[in-house]
């Protein structure tokens, strides 16, 4: 079954009339070659076939796992935020508030969007990621070996090394492994109420909520790993949800601004809806936030036009080579 980590209802907002948008492609630059650019619909892209599906083994300790439907996390998880997002998206478009309730919902499903997304589980087998894991198996190694002698008081060192090995090898080389901490993360996120998902979806939803929109001089392009955040150094990060500002584009005419460092006060008098704040932006403005979108994508940058892609694509330097559509 093909499972899109980008929501075909996401990309729908960037497809021109006839139902296609344009994607460039940046897989064969891996391989010595251009990138292109192509007309796609949202069903072509972004998607890969049991993506989501719960179909590899569950370890001991997700047991409870074992009796969930393979298929829950699009048809639980994803679906309460996909099924919301067109009806939402379209008021705010049309500069209607929106209720306290589709507020939440709506930037829960951003953040989803962003936690699901095939960037971050590529991350997990990423030299970053791995150089990370061995530091911790390393550095940490006798601190860990004594905290399982606490937990398991008759193994011996070199049985405690040896799990520690395999799993050390499995989190950084085992893709079936890899995707179940991916999976069963999305599931306990979404359903512990203080997960981060939570947590972080209060805090935004107390902040402003900016729209940037196009003067028309130019447009918003997005990613298959929409939005990113800039910290209070103005370092631009995948994803930050604490002390930061998260710019994500919705249209090809809207993108959407949130600082958890500025509070929404109108909020505080009226507890039932959220008030949305429109500023228009030149096309200086929209190459900044082009700038950052290009910053954390997998393999396919998206625009509504072919032109559009045609004028972004000298930004996209991949591997430190630069390239053109």
């Amino acid at each position: 079954m093909d499972q899109h980590y980008l929501p075909r209802c996401y990309m729908n907002e960037f497809a021109n009339p006839g139902g296609n948008l344009f994607s460039l492609n940046n897989e064969l630059f891996k391989y010595g070659k251009r990138g292109y650019i192509q007309s796609k619909s949202p069903a072509q892209i972004c998607y890969v076939p049991d993506y989501y599906t719960l179909d590899m083994q569950i370890p001991p300790t997700y047991h409870h796992l074992n009796q969930e439907d393979p298929l829950v996390i699009e048809r639980e998880l994803f679906w309460k935020y996909e099924n919301q997002y067109p009806a939402t998206l379209e008021k705010i478009k049309n500069r209607i508030s929106l209720s306290f309730t589709e507020a939440e919902v709506f930037i829960k499903g951003l953040i989803s969007m962003k936690l699901r997304n095939k960037y971050i589980r590529d991350e997990y087998a990423g030299e970053q990621h791995q150089q990370m894991l061995q530091k911790i198996f390393n550095d940490d190694l006798i601190r860990t070996v004594y905290d399982a002698h606490k937990h398991y008081p008759n193994a011996t060192d070199q049985e405690i090394l040896a799990t520690i090995e395999t799993v050390r090898v499995r989190a950084t080389e085992d893709p079936e492994f890899i995707k179940m901490i991916h999976l069963t993360g999305l599931i306990d996120r979404e359903r512990n109420p203080d997960s981060v998902i939570n947590a972080a979806a209060a805090k935004l939803l107390l902040a402003k909520w900016i729209l940037y929109e196009s003067d028309l001089s130019a447009t918003f392009i997005t990613t298959d790993n929409p939005g990113y955040c800039l910290d209070s150094q103005d370092r631009v990060n995948n994803i930050k949800l604490a002390d930061c500002t998260l710019f994500f584009p919705l249209t090809p005419l809207l993108c959407l601004m949130i600082s958890d460092r500025v509070n929404d006060q109108e909020l505080h008098g009226n507890i039932l809806n959220k008030r949305l704040h429109y500023r228009a932006v030149n096309a200086n403005f929209i190459n900044q936030i082009n700038q950052g979108s290009l910053h954390y994508f997998s393999r396919y940058v998206l625009a509504q036009t072919r032109q559009t892609l045609n004028a972004i694509a000298a930004m996209i330097t991949l591997r430190n080579q630069q390239f053109s559509g």
